[in-house]
């Protein structure tokens, strides 16, 4: 199988553990056994095989004072593994910095570029040897859970990022050129977001000239004050939708009058819009004390270009009663300033007045938060 029906195949045992509820239970040990072996195997690498994949690895500088190594990936010949792999049960959301810290460092002290940090689920690429930089990840990360949906990036997205740490491309040192242009492009990005949206003066002079004196300096940088942007890694054409080999291949075969044109996408401004509500799943602990008793919520992972467009929270209590029975009206979203999870991106979610109590409305079991529209949910 390809990376990407592997990554599909995973996804689906992934869906039916939390429809059956059984990740709740699931150890460190059965996840690795259930999840992330077949990912190990979906990158290029053979579990059964000592000559590239070694559990429990311990070597290097300072081996005796070091954590073992869950998983240690190596390329055929090497001595050095090209790959650390750092493993957590299920439902480890894998929020804690020190496990990140721990593989890093453990990864920098042996030469190991490449850590990734994964539940089985959650999948996040840290890059050992850059330390410039506070955020470790290559690329953002994502849940095979999500793949396909309106908050993931798609299968073939992900599938090609992962290609990159196969043997072959390592070995080939494609990872290490990816880096660099991925680096240059993040930085390209966030400095040109930066001077237009501060409105630098070189950027105002440059347009005003464009313009040939048609605008004023006010009138310019008013302009690219009130631009924000908001950057879709995954996308690939802009305003084109996006269609597989298979599927181009299909349409070149038809005859012209039955061609039927690819539905475009909306807006993800649009889609975020209509979705106004999230849905955050709670033991009847947190649920009780937090949302009902301190009409709040926290550390919520949330995009911050979508915080705008959330006005609703609906709390999702997983056992015993496994169905939404309350909804909140959102007063403000903030930063978690909680030690534990601060500089982790998550968010706090207050509420306006007491949480609402609505008829039982059953969703499918879900570890990390979803999104819907409230008069459907109602509805």
């Amino acid at each position: 199988m390809s990376i990407r029906e592997e990554l599909l195949s995973i996804k689906k045992k992934i869906i039916k553990l939390y429809d059956s509820e059984e990740a709740d239970s699931l150890t460190e040990t059965e996840t690795r056994k259930l999840l992330i072996d077949p990912f190990v195997q979906a990158l290029g690498y053979d579990p059964s095989s000592l000559d590239q994949v070694r559990l429990g690895w311990r070597g290097g500088k300072g081996a005796e004072h070091q954590k073992e190594a869950d998983y240690a990936l190596f390329i055929k010949g090497s001595g050095k593994p090209c790959i650390i792999i750092e493993a957590k049960r299920l439902r480890n959301e894998l929020t804690n910095n020190q496990v990140a810290n721990q593989a890093l460092m453990y990864a920098f002290l042996n030469g190991v570029a490449w850590c990734i940090l994964t539940n089985g689920n959650r999948i996040s690429i840290l890059d050992a040897f850059d330390r410039k930089r506070k955020d470790r990840a290559l690329f953002p990360t994502f849940d095979l859970q999500d793949l396909d949906t309106e908050d993931g990036i798609s299968s073939e997205r992900a599938a090609q990022l992962l290609s990159l740490l196969t043997p072959d491309s390592i070995s080939g040192k494609k990872f290490v050129s990816f880096r660099k242009k991925e680096y240059a492009r993040n930085d390209v990005v966030k400095m040109l977001s930066g001077l237009i949206v501060n409105a630098d003066p070189s950027i105002v002079r440059l347009l005003r000239k464009r313009f040939k004196k048609e605008y004023t300096a006010g009138q310019i940088s008013s302009a690219l004050a009130s631009i924000k942007f908001m950057i879709d890694t995954d996308s690939t054409v802009p305003g084109k939708p996006e269609m597989s080999k298979k599927g181009r291949k299909r349409l070149a075969t038809l005859p012209k009058k039955s061609i039927k044109r690819p539905k475009v996408k909306l807006a993800r401004s649009v889609r975020w819009a209509k979705s106004d509500t999230i849905i955050c799943p709670a033991h009847e602990e947190g649920f009780n004390e937090v949302f009902l008793g301190k009409k709040q919520w926290y550390a919520i992972r949330l995009r911050k270009a979508r915080i705008p467009y959330i006005k609703y929270i609906a709390i999702y209590r997983i056992r015993p009663v496994r169905a939404i029975t309350h909804y909140g009206k959102v007063k403000s979203i903030e930063l978690c300033t909680v030690p534990e999870y601060e500089g982790e991106g998550k968010y706090h979610v207050y509420l306006k007045g007491r949480p609402i109590e609505i008829d039982p409305v059953k969703i499918k079991p879900t570890q990390s938060t979803t999104y819907a529209n409230l008069a459907e949910l109602l509805g």
